[in-house]
């Protein structure tokens, strides 16, 4: 098994040549899955899986699972929030509002801390993770807001992580990966001074051996998982799922858009409607092992963010970085005639 890398001393080498690395190491890919590993880091908050629960080489190769963010950005509108879980001694305290364009105070933060790819790991070892909801179309469109905000639900909300464990399920490997100096950052305000970075690597190196250490306890190996999926499942009452809108009323809006479809002036629409059920204090990570056994999917998710959780299985990816371009997968497309 890999030791730590890279060492300290290759590390401040690349530092002075301002190129910043992640800390590594690699750990036995046949006693741990994405979803032991999540259970192992849920105890330090806001835990994060995006999973691979349906592998395929091409769409379905890697996982990562996350948690204990260092920074919480969420917007509503054009009012941003930003805070510190744990508050460093710094000047900023633990949170700040600003009134900076959400898109571009996201970009600023993205930009203050930049990693280097390490070639053989995951192309994900750090940084952002969270969501944009439709209404943040907003920012790139001039649009009529006719939405109504029933849910209260923030408009983007991405947790900024230094710590991942990476699955690589082609290669059948995983890692541990450990940002150093990221929590310095102080809501992207900061810039550690050069003589700061000895520490940093040393605080990170000893964070990533205690999650090692934990990964390596024989009692969260494979045969855990296969104990505890169904945990939460069973004993439950029955649950009432509440839609939206009546039967005879999206019946309706089929045969509208199928109308409209016929005379040319659309030639795709996504109907859907939302369903609602009271569950109390049902495990939420529960209904994702129920949603992965039913649905596996190459991007399968679960995100807690404290007061609001998302469970994911989408069988397409929307967006992918290649290179400096986003290539993007339209939801649904529009054709207006004259």
């Amino acid at each position: 098994m890999e030791k730590i890398a890279p060492l300290k001393q290759e590390f401040l080498k690349n530092m002075r040549h301002g190129k910043i690395v992640p800390l590594y190491r690699e750990i036995d890919y046949d006693l741990h899955t994405p979803l032991t590993a999540l259970e192992h880091l849920r105890s330090e908050g806001y835990p994060v899986l995006l999973e691979s629960a349906k592998e395929n080489e091409k769409i379905g190769r890697y996982s990562f699972v996350t948690a204990d963010p260092y920074l919480i950005f969420r917007s509503k509108g054009d009012d941003t929030e930003l805070r510190l879980p744990e508050t460093p001694a710094g000047k900023y305290g633990s949170r700040a509002t600003t009134r900076t364009k959400p898109l571009k105070k996201l970009r600023e933060l993205m930009s203050n801390y930049r990693t280097e790819r390490i070639e053989g790991l995951p192309p994900f070892t750090g940084g952002a993770i969270g969501f944009l909801s439709y209404d943040f179309v907003h920012h790139f469109e001039k649009i009529p807001a006719t939405a109504t905000d029933d849910l209260k639900i923030p408009d983007a909300c991405f947790l900024f992580v230094d710590t991942v464990i990476a699955f690589d399920h082609v290669l059948e490997k995983a890692w541990v990966i450990v940002n150093p100096g990221a929590r310095e950052q102080e809501m992207g305000y900061r810039t550690p001074e050069q003589h700061e970075w000895g520490r940093f690597y040393d605080e990170a190196k000893k964070k990533l051996m205690h999650i090692h250490a934990r990964l390596a306890d024989a009692e969260h190996s494979r045969s855990g998982e296969m104990q505890t999926a169904g945990a939460g499942q069973a004993g439950n009452a029955p649950v009432h799922v509440e839609p939206n809108i009546t039967k005879a009323d999206f019946e309706s809006m089929v045969r509208k858009c199928k109308e409209y479809i016929a005379a040319g002036d659309i030639y795709q629409a996504n109907l859907s409607q939302r369903l609602s059920a009271e569950i109390g204090d049902a495990d939420t990570l529960a209904l994702y092992r129920i949603l992965r056994d039913i649905n596996p999917s190459p991007f399968a998710a679960y995100l807690d963010f404290g007061d609001l959780q998302l469970v994911s299985s989408s069988p397409e990816r929307l967006i992918r970085l290649m290179g400096d371009r986003a290539d993007t997968r339209p939801i649904a497309g529009t054709r207006r005639r004259g």
